[in-house]
């Protein structure tokens, strides 16, 4: 198995897409948490421009990880601080709403970043094969 120029360079144009993916969608995920909105055009003003763009598959692949992995990491965190004030005291210190459907759109969006950088690694691995 040989690897042509052309192929090495998609694999790394994937790969600074997908971490450029990552980048954003981890900060549009703080962002969303303080301003909704700035948040939301954030993720958005990359998500455009990656739709004309090649790579497709891999910035979404990681702007979906880092939202989903940030959306998920926050509220756990803040259900937790909230059941350790509860154990802390003797008062009802904290009662969060149900997080549930939170959590799953977290899952769910982490699930479909790791799906998208799946086929974008292997639409590169396959794009290196050269016939012999």
């Amino acid at each position: 198995m040989s690897s042509a120029p052309g192929a090495v360079a998609e694999v790394r144009a994937q790969r600074r897409a997908w971490l450029a993916g990552l980048v954003v969608g981890t900060a549009a995920g703080f962002t969303v948490f303080e301003a909704p909105a700035l948040g939301v055009v954030l993720a958005v003003a990359f998500a455009v421009p990656a739709l004309v763009g090649t790579p497709r598959l891999a910035p979404f692949g990681g702007l979906l990880t880092g939202a989903g992995g940030v959306l998920t990491v926050v509220l756990w965190m803040a259900a937790a601080r909230c059941d350790s004030l509860n154990r802390g005291s003797a008062q009802e210190g904290c009662t969060s709403p149900d997080l549930g459907p939170w959590f799953a759109a977290g899952g769910a969006m982490v699930a479909a970043g790791l799906a998208f950088t799946v086929l974008a690694v292997a639409r590169a691995l396959r794009s290196r094969r050269t016939p012999s």
